[in-house]
């Protein structure tokens, strides 16, 4: 209670780490219904993701850090903090689904043939095809499935070419048959808020047969020891 009650009067200003805080507030408030409080820290966390997803997404459904990787993480901890609320009896703000689409269509484009998606600014190297699954059955999306299931269900996208005006995220694909298309992501945006973005402007990925040909260099700096052979993480 006195955890909640600290980060209720403590939010991180913005962006990734209070979708974080705010998921944390929710998920009390609905799994502790028996403290007093608990209505007023699902109130306060759903009113105030709410606020979080307006102020970080960019007109154009990107995540204003500019960074794949914590665009798919903010926008799973946003979905998180939605199935909550539905599951358990709480109304979701129609602003809240209109903006969560936004950034699922961002995700669908980006994520490459195979199922993987291009690494620009700070992040791993890795999927979120299950969060893709999870947009296409909220919304009804028939071609949020088809990417999310590599094309064994659903419709595939209308679209070989998508643009990102306000990220400066462009993306081109031979089309949605399968892992061999080709598929380029142009990054031609500023850097992104936070600490999270690279000095890459113009940079570009290029994935085709199923893997990645051209990468974004990223940064070299990062020292994760993994293992005695390999002290470095690259990234």
């Amino acid at each position: 209670h006195d955890q909640v009650e600290f980060l209720c009067a403590n939010l991180t200003p913005k962006r990734n780490h209070r979708t974080l805080e705010l998921l944390a507030i929710f998920l009390a408030g609905v799994v502790f219904p028996e403290f007093e409080r608990a209505t007023a820290w699902r109130t306060f966390a759903l009113e105030q993701t709410l606020t979080n997803v307006q102020a970080d997404l960019l007109e154009d459904g990107v995540h204003c850090e500019l960074s794949t990787d914590y665009h798919h993480l903010a926008l799973r901890n946003w979905m998180q903090v939605r199935a909550l609320a539905a599951d358990n009896g709480h109304a979701v703000p129609a602003a809240l689904d209109r903006a969560l689409e936004s950034a699922l269509e961002f995700a669908m484009h980006v994520h490459q043939p195979n199922g993987s998606m291009p690494s620009f600014s700070d992040g791993d190297v890795r999927g979120f095809l299950p969060l893709l699954a999870q947009g296409a059955a909220l919304f009804g999306r028939t071609d949020l499935r088809f990417v999310a299931t590599g094309g064994l269900e659903g419709t595939p996208p209308r679209q070989r070419v998508a643009h990102f005006p306000n990220s400066g995220y462009h993306v081109v694909r031979s089309g949605w048959a399968g892992p061999h298309e080709q598929h380029l992501v142009f990054d031609c945006g500023p850097l992104g808020e936070g600490n999270h973005g690279h000095f890459d402007a113009l940079s570009f990925e290029l994935a085709a047969h199923g893997k990645a040909l051209v990468v974004d260099p990223a940064r070299f700096t990062y020292s994760e020891a993994t293992t005695a052979e390999d002290p470095t993480n690259w990234r």
